[in-house]
């Protein structure tokens, strides 16, 4: 074979080389981007089989409504009233008043159940009870008054009010019964009343003892109504006194103008009773005021 013939022949070969390594790199760049638009469909196939999430936009919390803070309730005081009171019953003849003689006395014309009352003083309370009275002269139904009151000292026998029964008398039977102003040896007390001790109860008359024991206002230096011992009347509702009973001025006045001779007087060894002595304890007033807020 001739040079030419084989320089035709390696030509013809070399591009037929050339060709098929064409074809080949060809084939592999259409699969290479036939690849890549499969992917990419791929892609999108999954981006639409879910579904986007929105993205959760805030919403305005209401603000919540303001709750009230309940008042509390105010918790009751404590009572602070009287202690219990014993006392036992005196023979009114021998206590400390050397002027405790005996009387015998009936309570004149116009005396009867009707326009008399029945008063208790309970000595545990340190409150006075008035009662209307029955057809046997016992005290009837609910008492037509209330008052605080002090009665005597408890922690000293000589001055305890006595468990007792007594008697009211006015002047006209009995001259020394009831007093506007009364000299209290240490002081002046207005609208004082005595009670006179019972051994006997009669049907209009009694037998018995004067006593020194009297219904009367808080204590005074003079008998003017400006001079009245402020602390003294503070002490009200509390054991005070050396015996007696006292009370407000407008009540003091009330027992010495409506309690006639025959009216009987009761001094009880009874129970507390709070809630009443809180709603007839007076205020407190400043030491250095001088006349009773009941005075008219």
């Amino acid at each position: 074979m001739t040079k030419k013939a084989k320089f035709i022949i390696g030509t013809i070969i070399a591009l037929c080389m050339l060709l098929i390594t064409y074809k080949v790199v060809e084939a592999s760049v259409l699969r290479l981007s036939y690849d890549d638009v499969k992917d990419v469909d791929s892609s999108s196939e999954t981006a639409e089989k879910h579904e986007v999430t929105p993205t959760h936009m805030p919403t305005n919390s209401p603000m919540p409504e303001p709750t009230e803070t309940p008042t509390p309730e105010p918790t009751a005081t404590p009572y602070d009233g009287p202690e219990p009171y014993v006392a036992t019953e005196k023979n009114i003849s021998y206590t400390r008043e050397s002027h405790h003689y005996s009387v015998s006395e009936s309570f004149g014309s116009s005396f009867s159940y009707d326009n008399t009352y029945y008063v208790k003083v309970d000595l545990n309370a340190q409150i006075v009870f008035v009662y209307k009275r029955d057809s046997n002269g016992n005290p009837a139904g609910d008492p037509v008054k209330t008052f605080i009151c002090s009665t005597g000292l408890k922690s000293n026998k000589s001055m305890a009010t006595p468990v007792a029964k007594f008697v009211i008398l006015d002047n006209n039977v009995k001259d020394v019964s009831k007093y506007r102003w009364c000299d209290v040896s240490t002081a002046y007390v207005q609208y004082a009343t005595r009670l006179y001790y019972i051994t006997n109860l009669k049907e209009s008359g009694f037998d018995g003892y004067f006593t020194g024991f009297m219904f009367h206002s808080e204590l005074y230096s003079t008998t003017n109504t400006n001079t009245l011992n402020a602390t003294e009347w503070n002490t009200l509702g509390y054991p005070r006194s050396h015996g007696c009973i006292r009370m407000q001025v407008a009540d003091a006045k009330w027992i010495y103008d409506n309690c006639h001779s025959g009216t009987i007087v009761e001094c009880i060894d009874g129970k507390s009773n709070s809630e009443l002595w809180k709603a007839l304890k007076p205020a407190m007033i400043p030491n250095n005021q001088t006349y009773d807020p009941t005075e008219q």
